[in-house]
């Protein structure tokens, strides 16, 4: 059985959604190592790239230096192990104009629209993309693919209750090896740790032109990128304006 951990970040232009894939005896080799290096001093209790870059929580009172060989020695675990990456973005000043002619509040067009967030759209998508790459490129037609996500983001929600009817949509080959979608604690899960580095050092690399030594190391392993509102959106705001025309008539009869 294979399994895809994925974790989430954003900055003022892009959210990403990124994580890795392999199988369940990987995994727990992976998870073994991750926990040593964890240990080892200077040790911490869990690994957050926001409070590695931050110098803050685990990582407070670190030197730069401590913080940027605890990276290497992370991303150099990753890269010795057979997982495959997936980073799917979400740009922001796009998907705002998708929404950008509603008159409701955003409360209320959450309520009638559901999928107004770009957490929604990067979740089927990293779904669907992780689901053709092994059909497509690892040739897997029958080995089932489960989905593992950060516990506490309240949008997975809606993506869970979703998930049936993103299969049906599916290629059959896809929708045949769509397992479960769940959620973990990342502070407990080592591979969600690992996803949590993938996004946040990719995030890191979209902002700065300076080497990023994480990331080299990183792309080691196998990491497909793409661009999650690639597809045609053009339904979405033709929504948005048949849900301000009743809410119009609404308010003038009201």
């Amino acid at each position: 059985m294979l399994r895809a951990y994925f974790d989430e970040g954003n900055d003022a232009k892009v959210f990403l959604m990124g994580g890795w894939l392999s199988d369940v005896a990987e995994w727990e080799q992976f998870s073994e190592e991750w926990a040593t290096e964890l240990k080892a001093a200077p040790s911490i209790e869990y690994f957050k790239n926001n409070e590695a870059m931050g110098l803050k929580g685990q990582f407070a009172e670190w030197t730069e230096e401590c913080r940027y060989q605890k990276l290497l020695a992370f991303a150099r675990i990753i890269a010795k192990h057979e997982l495959v990456g997936f980073v799917g973005g979400v740009g922001l000043a796009k998907f705002t104009t998708l929404f950008g002619g509603s008159i409701l509040p955003k409360k209320t067009l959450r309520s009638i629209l559901r999928y107004t967030e770009p957490y929604h759209f990067a979740c089927q998508c990293v779904i669907s993309m992780t689901l053709g790459y092994q059909v497509l490129e690892a040739k897997n037609l029958s080995e089932r693919v489960d989905f593992i996500f950060d516990e506490g983001v309240r949008f997975l929600d809606d993506c869970a209750a979703n998930y049936p009817k993103l299969k049906s949509v599916l290629p059959p080959e896809a929708a045949a090896i769509a397992g479960t979608v769940g959620s973990e604690n990342d502070r407990c899960t080592p591979a969600l740790q690992a996803a949590d580095l993938l996004v946040g050092q990719a995030l890191l690399n979209l902002r700065s032109e300076r080497d990023n030594s994480c990331i080299e190391i990183l792309t080691a392993r196998k990491i497909n990128q793409f661009d999650c509102l690639k597809p045609n959106l053009a339904s979405i705001p033709k929504a948005v304006d048949r849900v301000n025309v009743a809410w119009d008539a609404k308010r003038r009869r009201g």
